[in-house]
């Protein structure tokens, strides 16, 4: 991967945690400035990335079109919806998640909400570590 590409994909993880400055994510990175700044702006430009009045980073709007697509693109929520609902109506309401094993991990992809009380803290989107040894897929 080329070390533009990887330096910009490493922004978009350190905006996922909140707003920065281009000092913070410079130091961060450990790179200069002036190499945050060009790779920012041209996140900019297309929205993968916005700057607010006190001149801090965030993750841009384009990441939802993204990142909706990409859901989109899962045929197997579609197939697979009718069936978790049901699957929470017979466990007394509780939340019923659909994951894909991507690298080694749990990727939410489906999630039906429960309706009891007790809640988990989750979203489509979150990874989960599998809990098995390395060699074995979760």
């Amino acid at each position: 991967m080329s070390q533009s590409l990887a330096r910009a994909l490493q922004l978009l993880e350190r905006l996922a945690d909140g707003g920065q400055s281009l000092d913070e994510l410079a130091q961060s990175l450990e790179v200069h400035k002036t190499t945050v700044l060009r790779l920012l702006r041209t996140m900019e430009d297309d929205r993968f990335v916005r700057r607010d009045d006190n001149h801090r980073y965030f993750l841009g709007s384009r990441l939802f079109e993204l990142g909706t697509t990409a859901l989109e693109q899962r045929t197997i929520r579609d197939i697979a919806l009718p069936h978790l609902e049901s699957l929470g109506r017979q466990t007394g309401g509780q939340a019923v998640h659909l994951a894909a094993y991507e690298s080694g991990r749990a990727v939410y992809i489906a999630k039906v909400e429960s309706t009891s009380s007790v809640r988990m803290y989750s979203r489509v989107g979150l990874v989960a570590p599998c809990t098995r040894q390395p060699s074995a897929r979760c």
